[in-house]
């Protein structure tokens, strides 16, 4: 087949096109790059940190990281963690840039960060320099041993020049909650102390509402985990809540905070700046440790009957024990839609309020009323919408429940409001 110049023109720029767009301006890549070989978070114990001649050493003791040089202070976790993690997958040199010329990557004594990683042997387990960014994450970095200059992504510069002080321990109050043996705190609104009883946390003085343990559990492990923002030089105006805290160890705690658009924590002779979300939520009202759970109960082993009553209107599941499926009492000849059922009884058995009211009178609409095994029984009794909600009750409390959870009860029984 003859070809002609206008086609052999168009498949020689085609070529040009594809050969330049593989070559970037750069050496052509290469087949074999070296690659740093991938290490897990925990085998690391010793790393060392230079830049512009200054070292700084870190040390893990007892799966803790600590600052050894050229101060001596706990670390922060999260940051030492984000950059280890950098090397739990082999990291491969994308291409070598050239030999030399070191200054223009960022490489040069003045820029560059010597990294040196150690496991239990006496040698790095890993050595770069690394210098500044390159495009599309990658980082400009030489090999110890190696005086080429290869493009990788090792994370990015930020996460390796953090300053001495910026190293230290992010962590405000740097507890666990299995540490914590009480917390009290005192605002102009509140006065209650979150005590641990050697079994469950317990709330003083004692409301008329049960403590929800997982909430109250979640809260303390966030609150010691709160992460400081910046430092705060200037002493604080007012004490707008003060946390006193005691641990299982026997030590102590104590820390005045100024509420306004972010938090002032002032502990001992230290102050810092932090969020100012849980603080105000913790200042205001200690009913956010409440438990909303309406019920609990096994929905195959536990419940016996359901009854279903509006007005001029009842109806009643019962449970066949032997399946677990539900059959229909009253009235007799009526259909039912079995995987509904199950929607509904699986929701009542985990359902929450999602908040309580002080609602002195509640007309009922519905009135659903459990049998249990044990012969104890609960009723819940719903109300009118509100907002997208309904008002509903369950003995003397007053609360709101969700639409959703109202529809799965009237879909169940076949009834839509």
């Amino acid at each position: 087949m003859k070809i002609l110049p206008k086609t052999r023109v168009l498949l020689a720029v085609g070529l040009l096109l594809t050969f330049a767009n593989v070559w970037e301006g750069e050496s052509p890549i290469q087949s074999d790059l070296p690659t740093l070989s991938g290490v897990s978070k925990d085998s690391f114990q010793r790393i060392e940190l230079t830049q512009s001649g200054q070292k700084i050493l870190f040390e893990k003791e007892q799966d803790v990281w600590f600052i050894k040089s050229p101060v001596e202070a706990k670390a922060d976790q999260a940051r030492i963690k984000s950059l280890l993690l950098n090397f739990r997958k082999g990291i491969s040199m994308d291409v070598m840039v050239e030999k030399g010329n070191e200054e223009e990557y960022g490489l040069d004594a003045s820029h560059s960060i010597v990294v040196e990683l150690w496991s239990d042997s006496s040698e790095p387990s890993l050595s770069f320099t690394l210098g500044n960014d390159s495009a599309r994450g990658s980082s400009f970095v030489r090999l110890s041993g190696d005086d080429a200059v290869y493009r990788a992504r090792m994370g990015g510069r930020h996460r390796y020049e953090y300053s001495v002080s910026d190293w230290k321990n992010r962590l405000l109050f740097d507890f666990k909650e299995s540490e914590l043996q009480s917390l009290a705190i005192e605002s102009p609104q509140v006065s209650y102390t979150l005590n641990w009883s050697g079994e469950l946390w317990e709330i003083k003085p004692k409301p008329n509402w049960q403590l929800n343990q997982g909430q109250t559990r979640s809260m303390l492990a966030r609150i010691g985990a709160t992460r400081i923002g910046s430092t705060w030089k200037e002493p604080l105006e007012r004490s707008d809540v003060q946390f006193q805290m005691s641990f299982r160890d026997g030590t102590e705690k104590k820390a005045r905070i100024q509420l306004s658009d972010v938090a002032l924590i002032e502990i001992g002779q230290e102050r810092y700046r932090a969020s100012v979300s849980i603080f105000k939520k913790l200042a205001s009202d200690p009913s956010f440790f409440r438990d909303k759970q309406l019920y609990r109960f096994n929905p195959r082993s536990d419940l016996d009957t359901i009854t279903y009553e509006t007005e001029g209107q009842r109806m009643v599941f019962q449970q066949d024990l032997s399946n677990g499926f539900w059959r229909v009492l009253e009235p007799i000849g009526m259909d039912i839609d079995m995987k509904q059922v199950f929607f509904m009884v699986n929701s009542l058995a985990s359902a929450q309020a999602i908040s309580f009211v002080s609602e002195p009178l509640l007309t009922p609409r519905i009135q659903l009323s459990f049998q249990m095994l044990d012969g104890t029984q609960e009723q819940l009794d719903i109300g009118e919408e509100q907002n997208g909600m309904y008002l509903a009750r369950r003995g003397t409390e007053t609360f709101l429940i969700s639409k959703e959870l109202v529809q799965k009860i009237q879909q169940a029984f076949g009834k839509t409001f």
